[in-house]
């Protein structure tokens, strides 16, 4: 029945939403969180520090990154993009949800080749919850392992955690003439 719940709620969008499931190997993963080795600062969302998530940057590691895109490509029609930043999250123990919001701004949908987030979920216990069209709210739960690709556009939100959860994001898209800046990530314009 869980498994059913979980279909329904990635069918509701549509080729906007991908989850892999166990994707990456244990030592995968231990790779994948050894490169999350930058600068550690409270997260910032919606120009207001939240303390209960930790951003730690992520120097470009092109090994870390074709592994993931080999994962992405081969199940995600996400086009032709690469990493263009990532960065790992920690959710520090009675943390508050995150409010909803899409990671870029509205329009990228329209772009030739939109952007894309892809979160790889470094331990068990991890959840994000997704906003369909229809205002209706999914929840859909990650070990770890598992990966969950959505377009740039959908509505999602850091949920709350009794513990500490690592995870890393990966912002995929592609950089070419006529691009705007998001942070520190470049995404095409429609």
């Amino acid at each position: 029945m869980r498994d059913e719940a979980r279909a329904d709620c990635l069918r509701a969008f549509g080729d906007r939403v991908f989850l892999l499931r166990g994707v990456f190997c244990t030592q995968a993963c231990r790779f994948i969180g050894e490169a999350v080795t930058g600068s550690v600062r409270h997260f910032t969302h919606r120009k207001a520090d939240d303390p209960t998530r930790l951003l730690v940057s992520m120097p470009t590691n092109e090994a870390v990154f074709d592994l993931v895109m080999m994962e992405v490509k081969q199940c995600v029609p996400v086009g032709d993009v690469t990493v263009r930043h990532a960065a790992g999250i920690v959710s520090l123990p009675v943390g508050a949800c995150q409010e909803v919001h899409c990671d870029f701004p509205a329009g990228c949908e329209n772009a030739s080749v939109p952007p894309w987030t892809v979160l790889v979920s470094l331990e068990h216990g991890g959840a994000l919850e997704l906003r369909a069209d229809d205002g209706a709210v999914h929840r859909v739960e990650l070990n770890g392992r598992d990966l969950i690709a959505f377009r740039g556009d959908v509505l999602h939100a850091g949920v709350a955690y009794n513990d500490t959860h690592r995870r890393v994001h990966f912002y995929l898209g592609r950089e070419e003439k006529g691009t705007a800046a998001f942070g520190r990530y470049l995404w095409i314009c429609p």
